[in-house]
This record gives C-alpha cells, sequence and structure tokens, in this order.
C-alpha cells in the first residue's frame, strides 16, 4: 500500500473512532463493520439486523432446522420452544397473550390479512374510516374490500399538525361505522397520531366500531401497548424494528381475532379433516 493510502486510511480511522466510542451499539451491526464510514439514515424504511439476530437464524439452520409444532422428534421440539419464546417475548411487549400474537410476513400481509378477513362481517351500506395519512399498506386493502362488498370509504382530514382530526372524526362516525384503521406514526410526517383518543371517541359514536392500528413507524420507538391504545388490532414489519426481512406481527384481542376468516388455508391450522366437515383449531 503507497505512503498515500496508509495515510488516508489513518485519517479515516482516526475520523471514525470517536463515532464508534460515542456509538458502541454501532459494534453491534455487522454492516458497520464492513462500511465503517456508512450513515445510514433510512431507518423508517428498512433497519439493519444486529449480531444477535443473525447468530439467532444461523442457529436454526445449523443446529435445529425443523418444522415448527409439527414432530415430536428433538429438533422439533426445539425449534418450537424457540418459536414459542419468541411469540411470548413479543406478547409481554405488547401486553397481551401469547395466543393473541400472529406472526406474518409484514405489515402488507398483516393489514391484508385483518381487511380480508373481516370482509364476511361487514355489509353493503358501512362505511370503513381511514386518515389521508395512512401507508398504503393501511389503505389498498379497506379499499378493495369496500370496493367488493359495496361499504363507503370515509377518508378523514389531517389537523394543522399532520393528525388525524378528531373533530372531522366526529363528524363522520355513525351507526353504520364499522372499521376505523389508522396510522400510529405517518411514515411521511413522523408525528405520532393520538390514537388511544380517538378510538375511543369512535366507541363512544359508535360501539361496534373494529379499531386497527398500523404500528409500523412506531414500534422500534418505544414501548407499545394493545391494550394502552385501545385499539382491537395492531400490526407492524419485522424489518423496521431490527428483525430480518420477511417477518411481521399481527397482534389482537382473541375475541377479534375469532371474527378472521383465514386468508390462506393449509398446515397445521385444522383439527379435523373430514369429506363432509372441516373444523378448524382455535387461535
Amino acid at each position: 500500500m503507497s505512503s498515500g493510502k496508509t495515510e488516508k486510511t489513518r485519517t479515516e480511522n482516526a475520523l471514525l473512532a470517536p463515532c464508534l466510542s460515542m456509538n458502541p451499539l454501532k459494534k453491534e451491526f455487522p454492516i458497520f463493520t464492513n462500511q465503517p464510514t456508512l450513515a445510514y439514515l433510512d431507518s423508517a424504511a428498512n433497519t439493519f439486523c444486529p449480531r444477535t439476530v443473525l447468530r439467532a437464524q444461523a442457529d436454526y439452520y445449523e443446529k435445529y432446522p425443523a418444522n415448527v409444532a409439527r414432530g415430536l422428534y428433538p429438533l422439533s421440539i426445539e425449534a418450537t420452544e424457540k418459536y414459542q419464546a419468541a411469540r411470548s417475548a413479543v406478547a409481554e411487549y405488547l401486553e397481551v397473550s401469547p395466543e393473541e400474537v400472529i406472526f406474518t410476513a409484514g405489515a402488507t400481509m398483516s393489514a391484508g390479512m385483518i381487511a380480508h378477513g373481516l370482509r364476511k362481517t361487514l355489509s353493503r351500506g358501512q362505511n370503513i374510516l381511514l386518515s389521508r395519512a395512512e401507508h398504503h399498506a393501511n389503505f389498498l386493502p379497506w379499499w378493495e374490500v369496500a370496493r367488493e362488498i359495496g361499504a363507503e370509504v370515509r377518508l378523514l382530514e389531517l389537523d394543522a399538525d399532520g393528525f388525524a382530526d378528531p373533530e372531522d372524526l366526529r363528524r363522520k362516525l355513525d351507526d353504520r361505522s364499522a372499521v376505523l384503521a389508522l396510522t400510529h406514526a405517518s411514515n411521511v410526517l413522523g408525528g405520532v397520531n393520538p390514537v388511544k383518543e380517538l378510538f375511543t371517541l369512535a366507541r363512544e359514536i359508535a360501539p361496534q366500531i373494529i379499531t386497527v392500528l398500523d404500528a409500523s413507524q412506531s414500534i422500534a420507538h418505544g414501548p407499545l401497548s394493545l391494550p394502552e391504545a385501545g385499539c382491537d388490532f395492531l400490526f407492524f414489519s419485522g424489518h423496521k424494528v431490527y428483525a430480518p426481512g420477511g417477518t411481521g406481527v399481527l397482534a389482537g384481542r382473541a375475541e377479534k381475532l375469532r371474527l378472521l376468516s383465514p386468508l390462506l388455508y393449509g398446515g397445521e391450522m385444522v383439527a379435523t379433516v373430514g369429506e363432509k366437515e372441516i373444523v378448524y383449531k382455535d387461535i
């Protein structure tokens, strides 16, 4: 290596050292080892996986690569125990029971599971309320379901700060309001909606309403309790909270989860299968 390149490397390392000492968490992310001068400002779209997550993935493939809940042999038992431990950890964080947590492929799949899962409970003439700040993942599924069944989509206006306007919500709620689906934090504006206030208001006017929270942008930034948020369902993507891509969570109150029709069929979702009758497992 030439003396010029050596000096440049020393200079870069000298500049980098204070950054690493100021933020030891960076050492937990291999991306910064491979790209030490990287300044990443897109975590709202996608976060990096820390070593612990990458190691856990590798452990699965190297030590117990078996189906979950599908076998009584040691590998399957260990895989099932690890899976249920992860489910319990998420449930504890969200203050729900493990049975109220469903792992999905991400926020888009979760929103689709809720919207299409509730389709049979919705009817022509009802209305679904969304804010103008919704991500397409929490907008398009409801729009399509409403179009298919003849329901109305009512869009809530935003106030001067970019939040769903409570007064507009009050005006647009009625006894035919079936669903209120809101983002907790906008992926564009960044502010946190007063969702508990909005969901409480909705239930005062329309007690039958089902409330849905898109927590994709807020989940990484502080505690989030489903009961405290006041919603029936909440969902988020794993890749926005340091988990691998292709992962997500749908959590819901048990009595509301039972309203959902399956989006996909097969595997371990059935209790019995007969020629004339199929009985599905409880949640």
